[in-house]
């Protein structure tokens, strides 16, 4: 028999639903913060934030085991999943490289900005396009999710660490 908290982790209550209302929280504490004082403290960050604390509440909701989508015979979820992880790690590189490119946080959106979003997004699918065929091709992959999922995070971190040292 299931524990209280297995039958809590299992449940919708869990995924998405702490995800949804946490996310909602913070989307709220986060757009309270960008019009502090009645105007955008900076038109990248807002929309930065908005953009993406949109697509974190859209993969919660849409990849959780209780989806809207299920059951999903076309393999419609894993290809959301698969495209919410390169958003969430071109979330990352895109205000990386903003911030370094054009550090003025007040600065309109400019060609500095453009190239930020374009050099985050091929720096947020490096890991994906270097760990899909190793998801394909190494056995203890197929039998294991898990190694998937820890494998990939370990390559997103020495990226990272890689892409800031560098």
């Amino acid at each position: 028999m299931n524990s209280l908290w297995q039958r809590l982790y299992d449940s919708a209550w869990h995924q998405p639903g702490s995800e949804l209302l946490l996310g909602l929280v913070a989307l709220a504490l986060a757009a309270r913060w960008i019009v502090a004082g009645g105007r955008a403290r900076s038109p990248f960050l807002s929309a930065w934030l908005g953009l993406f604390g949109v697509e974190i509440l859209l993969d919660a909701w849409l990849t959780s085991p209780h989806s809207p989508l299920l059951p999903d015979h076309g393999g419609l979820v894993g290809s959301l999943a698969i495209a919410f992880v390169m958003l969430g790690d071109a979330r990352y590189y895109v205000l990386v490289e903003r911030y370094t490119r054009d550090p003025s946080p007040d600065a309109r959106p400019s060609t500095f900005t453009a190239r930020a979003v374009l050099a985050g997004l091929a720096w947020g699918s490096v890991v994906s396009v270097l760990m899909a065929p190793l998801a394909r091709t190494v056995p203890a992959f197929q039998r294991e999710l898990r190694l998937i999922f820890l494998t990939y995070e370990l390559m997103a971190l020495a990226q990272a660490i890689v892409w800031l040292k560098v």
